[in-house]
């Protein structure tokens, strides 16, 4: 049985318990605020993390995940080196709904820890932080690069690099290390001392030819930082071999008028296959030339012949002068005398 209220009042039967309302029935204990209408809950904030983190910079986020019972709330960051005891704040900023917010830091000190947290204070009054979270910049550290070898011959290289950056160092000493391609053992240079960026270099002798190699630079630092550039290759030439005489016979024909007639034949080689020219000279007992040619060849090995008559020569002594050279540039040469009989 339901009692009759008086005006102003109303009851209604739930099972074994009863609820009241406000003669408007929705007044504060039923469907007012606090309960059912307006927004409920506490402000909260969450500090998400950090990211783009360089030397002296970085990014803050944060969300904003309730705004309790106001109706905005000023958001905002605080900052510190991790351990200091006084925090700093970003500028602040106003949100009007629950959502993300971010914040950038520029001056922080390179190679540094901090930490910090999110922060909120609602248009109501409530403030609130989030947990904290931590960083560290990136360390300003010596560079060093491996740039290249120029000056390549058989057994030796000049090879060459750079210090880009110093770091936080007043001075670095630079070097090279290289070794045979595919070794484990590198082999260093002697150290130069550098008290501002630039570039180095180093000539390396006692290299075996036709071999690769690599190297890369290095850097070690005042402060005791260090640096190691990238290895680069390169490889010396082959040793070039000189032109061999195999053959040279010298002959006069030995015939009764006065003239000398002079008969050469000649057999020649090279290893490296770039034979170039071959060439016969002849000259008199007071060095004077007499007779001269000159035949072009090519490849690893040429031969051939030649005659000369030096008209009323009879009696005389010649010398007899062969020459070989080739593409590289390399040259050998025989002498032998002969007499015009």
């Amino acid at each position: 049985m339901v009692k009759s209220l008086g005006a102003g009042a109303a009851a209604v039967a739930l099972g074994s318990g009863t609820a009241t309302a406000s003669s408007d029935g929705y007044g504060d204990g039923g469907y007012g605020t606090g309960v059912y209408g307006g927004p409920t809950g506490t402000l909260t904030v969450a500090t998400d993390g950090a990211r783009d983190v360089g030397e002296t910079t970085a990014t803050l986020d944060g969300s904003l995940t309730n705004l309790g019972t106001a109706a905005s709330a000023n958001v905002a960051f605080e900052y510190r080196n991790t351990g200091d005891a006084t925090w700093t704040a970003t500028a602040a900023q106003t949100l009007s709904s629950t959502g993300g917010f971010s914040a950038s830091l520029s001056g922080l000190g390179d190679g540094d820890e901090y930490e910090f947290r999110a922060v909120a204070v609602g248009s109501d009054g409530e403030s609130t932080t989030g947990s904290t979270a931590a960083f560290t910049t990136v360390e300003h550290l010596v560079s060093a690069s491996t740039d290249g070898a120029t000056s390549i011959g058989e057994t030796s290289a000049t090879i060459a690099g750079s210090l880009p950056d110093l770091g936080n160092a007043d001075s670095a000493e630079v070097s090279f290390e290289y070794r045979d391609a595919g070794s484990s053992t590198w082999e260093a240079t002697a150290t130069q001392a550098l008290t501002a960026t630039g570039g180095f270099s180093e000539t390396v002798t006692g290299l075996a030819s036709d071999t690769g190699y690599e190297f890369r630079a290095h850097a070690v630092a005042s402060d005791g930082d260090t640096a190691t550039g990238n290895s680069v290759a390169f490889a010396t030439t082959v040793a070039e071999s000189d032109p061999v005489i195999e053959t040279f016979d010298v002959s006069e024909a030995g015939s009764p008028n006065p003239h000398a007639e002079i008969s050469v034949d000649w057999v020649v080689s090279d290893a490296d296959g770039d034979l170039n020219a071959v060439s016969v000279r002849v000259d008199d007992a007071d060095g004077t030339m007499v007779r001269f040619s000159e035949t072009r060849v090519g490849g690893g090995s040429a031969s051939g012949s030649e005659s000369y008559k030096i008209k009323k020569g009879g009696g005389e002594v010649y010398d007899v002068t062969l020459r070989v050279k080739e593409d590289a540039g390399s040259a050998v040469s025989e002498t032998k005398s002969v007499r015009g009989d």
